[in-house]
């Protein structure tokens, strides 16, 4: 339901284009992401690393991201 509570362990990949305004066009990147949920909140962190696209720019990126779902 829209109320529910849990925690998410996703896998993802990641594709830019277009002007993105914190990496390179054409940069891929790959990792994880765990979420949690509790009710309407939830809050979850990521970590991905580049594995093609500028070469040069091999850091890893880490991203938290809190959202409220209604």
């Amino acid at each position: 339901g829209p109320f529910a509570s849990g925690i998410e362990i996703l896998g993802s990949a990641i594709t830019t284009w277009g002007n993105p305004s914190q990496l390179e066009q054409r940069q891929t990147l790959v990792g994880g992401e765990l979420r949690v949920s509790w009710f309407a909140v939830n809050v979850g962190g990521a970590v991905f690393r580049p594995v093609s696209g500028f070469v040069d720019d091999r850091r890893i990126r880490y991203y938290l991201n809190v959202g409220l779902g209604i």
